[in-house]
């Protein structure tokens, strides 16, 4: 459990810095006398019967929220916002922790509507040095886990319970994917704990005894340049915030490993990375449920499209019935679990039921495989779609399309060009064809995507369930 190798750390090299925000340091072992300090006042506070810690914060109290509270027996979820708490509806079996003397009113709110106790740690908690004594703290066997939510298979939340074996192993896996060692400075920036990468990364680094950047200022580049960051986990969005920060006298160093998830990158924006930036970027690729699957080195647009499967990740493409499909033929993506990845979602049979498959996790991606084993995806099989790197349901916007164009049926897909950026597609069932004069009101409704093609059909393929057949819709479309 992490809460163990962090006291560990603070005993063998507590002056090592561990993390860093707003520009000050904290080493091993202060982080450590944070944690304990909050550990203690959660064990004397948290209510009887309550499995679930819902936590309300982010960047240094989010951390420290997280690992107590499963260092006192709770299974921690961090929030995005105070919605989740609603969202999520657990009730009585959830506490919601936040920091301060009296928690936010919106969290405070949401907690009372949904009938979850909330524990807000005051200041005073951390008024007297505590004593490290790691006798104290529990067993691998008796820690809670951490729950990662996740949207990407079917666009609505499903929760992924990591347990403290599982947690090791994959921080352990993932550290030796990145090269983590004592000298790593990962920078997080503002990216989300409640992100699988905002979790999981500095998890891997800290496992290893590297040094965390967490920031929540405007300024990324500042904070980057000050804290001598030599590994960067970044979406698109902020490394094009990023680019525009960096000061012109800064000259590129390629000492620095730039890691972008979520979502492809313009060929652009890469090629203005590796001018200004490093020429060290790359496009990491996973899940929630597998973790990560590929890595690949950005040297030219194809790279954006093919990823290179990690060593010890085994992924293959089937066609409906199961069968794998022959090579370059597109079908759906297939994961191999590893011993400690799970295997299921939380207290949801029928989901897991769908997309876990004995050692294999079907992914929703559909995709297909070159000559060399380099994956290529060609979009979502699912009803859903990323916007950004944000996984959305695309019913909404279907039916918002069949109101405002009076069409029988509309379905959207997602699939990237031949630079391996993401662009929408959007075919709509009418025999009036005059409809795609209406294409440039349907690309208004999705202004993040650099270009919306709309195609009239006189009959959407569907199933013997009357559901849009997305793959019989692709070969339609021409997107593989």
């Amino acid at each position: 459990m992490l809460i163990h190798r962090l006291y560990d750390r603070a005993f063998s090299h507590g002056d090592s810095a561990a993390l860093s925000v707003g520009g000050q340091r904290l080493n091993y072992r202060a982080f450590a006398m944070l944690i304990e300090a909050t550990r203690l006042y959660l064990n004397s506070a948290k209510p009887a019967g309550a499995t679930f810690a819902l936590v309300g914060a982010s960047s240094l109290d989010g951390w420290l929220l997280t690992i107590a509270a499963r260092a006192v027996g709770l299974h921690s979820i961090v929030l995005s916002g105070p919605k989740q708490i609603l969202d999520l509806n657990l009730g009585v079996r959830a506490v919601v922790l936040t920091m301060g003397a009296a928690p936010a009113p919106a969290f405070a709110e949401a907690a009372t509507r949904s009938g979850s106790p909330i524990i807000a740690v005051p200041p005073s908690a951390f008024a007297a040095p505590p004593v490290l004594d790691k006798a104290r703290l529990p067993k691998d066997d008796a820690c809670g886990g951490h729950v990662l939510l996740t949207s990407g298979t079917t666009g609505r939340y499903k929760k992924i319970l990591v347990d403290c074996a599982a947690e090791a192993a994959r921080a352990e896996a993932l550290g030796a994917l990145f090269k983590a060692d004592e000298k790593s400075v990962l920078f997080m920036g503002p990216m989300g704990l409640w992100t699988s990468a905002g979790h999981n990364r500095p998890l891997a680094t800290w496992y290893r005894g590297g040094r965390v950047v967490l920031e929540d200022s405007s300024n990324l580049a500042q904070s980057i340049l000050r804290e001598g960051v030599n590994q960067l986990q970044t979406t698109v969005p902020f490394l094009a915030t990023i680019l525009d920060q960096l000061p012109s006298s800064f000259r590129r160093d390629d000492s620095i490993r730039v890691g972008l998830v979520g979502s492809s990158p313009p060929w652009a924006l890469v090629e203005r990375a590796q001018v200004q930036l490093s020429r060290d970027i790359n496009i990491e690729l996973g899940s929630t449920e597998a973790g990560t699957i590929a890595s690949s080195v950005v040297r030219t647009p194809d790279d954006l499209r093919f990823h290179h499967i990690v060593p010890e990740r085994s992924v293959i493409v089937v066609d409906e019935a199961g069968n794998q499909t022959p090579t370059g033929v597109a079908g759906l993506v297939k994961i191999r679990l590893r011993d400690n990845d799970v295997r299921s979602y939380f207290e949801a049979p029928e989901e897991t039921a769908r997309f876990f498959q004995g050692d294999w996790f079907l992914s929703g991606d559909l995709g297909r495989l070159d000559a060399s084993g380099r994956l290529e995806l060609l979009g979502r099989i699912t009803d859903v779609i990323s916007i950004n790197g944000d996984k959305h349901s695309t019913l909404p916007y279907e039916q918002a399309l069949e109101r405002k164009l009076a069409v029988t049926g509309a379905a959207i897909l997602s699939a990237p060009n031949e630079r391996g950026e993401d662009e929408l597609h959007v075919a709509l069932e009418s025999f009036d064809q005059t409809l795609v004069q209406q294409a440039p009101a349907v690309s208004a409704m999705f202004p993040t995507f650099r270009r919306v093609h709309v195609r009239i059909v006189a009959q959407l393929p569907r199933n013997h369930m009357g559901k849009i057949d997305r793959l019989a819709l692709r070969a339609v479309l021409g997107l593989g």
